[in-house]
């Protein structure tokens, strides 16, 4: 009695196995699609090779911390299964002693003030909620920020904590104080020179965008690098 179900299960099975086995070429070219999309959404300069549900990731990134975040974003895309790194390092191209002036103070704020936008526009500093703990974000960022002073170790650095409107304004100065000084501390772990940081709390005096709606307030809640021009 049992045998006719059996066998109409097994032919159940045969079936889906072999309508995967022709799927299986067009799911992999939607999930290479899925995985351009995502790194050409982030700007980057790397290329995936998608192989069954494994992605093999090759290019430059400028940072360690980059490449990481690569790595991360396309793990999160549906359907990956694993992704290995063949990313390469680009190191900054230093001049020859002797060839070339070197520029001059104002010149060499602008160039790092630059660089920090940079960093921020593609990995901001953020905190877990209503704490001045950096999230693993948070910390990615700062290694490239760190990497960033070390080019130039004789300019001074403002780090303005800011918060939404939400919460009393005392309260708001005090999170924005402690987050920029949780910034100072992560960048001096890094080899920073503290003495060449001033933190300061701003609260939610100086928003950048409406305090009205949820979009508003996230981009309100932020670190802010500023270069004090001798």
């Amino acid at each position: 009695m049992n045998t006719p179900v059996t066998t109409a299960t097994l032919g159940l099975i045969v079936l889906c196995v072999f309508a995967l086995w022709f799927r299986a070429p067009a799911i992999e070219a939607d999930l290479q699609r899925a995985v351009d999309h995502q790194l050409e959404s982030m700007g980057a300069a790397a290329t995936a090779q998608v192989d069954g549900r494994e992605v093999v990731l090759t290019g430059t990134a400028t940072s360690a911390a980059e490449a990481a975040h690569w790595v991360d974003a396309v793990e999160s895309v549906w359907g990956v299964r694993t992704v290995t790194s063949k990313l390469d390092r680009s190191e900054p191209v230093r001049p020859v002693a002797g060839t070339s002036q070197a520029p001059s103070p104002a010149a060499a704020a602008a160039a790092l003030s630059e660089e920090l936008q940079r960093i921020m526009s593609r990995s901001e500093v953020t905190f877990q909620t209503d704490s001045h703990w950096l999230s693993h974000q948070g910390r990615a960022a700062l290694v490239d920020v760190a990497s960033a002073l070390a080019e130039t170790p004789d300019l001074q650095v403002q780090i303005g904590g800011h918060t939404d409107s939400r919460g009393p304004p005392a309260f708001n100065r005090f999170l924005s104080q402690r987050r920029a000084d949780a910034v100072v501390a992560q960048l001096q772990e890094l080899g920073v020179d503290p003495s060449r940081l001033h933190p300061v709390g701003f609260g939610a005096t100086l928003p950048r965008d409406t305090n009205r709606t949820a979009r508003g307030r996230a981009h309100n809640r932020r670190i802010e690098f500023q270069v004090i021009v001798p």
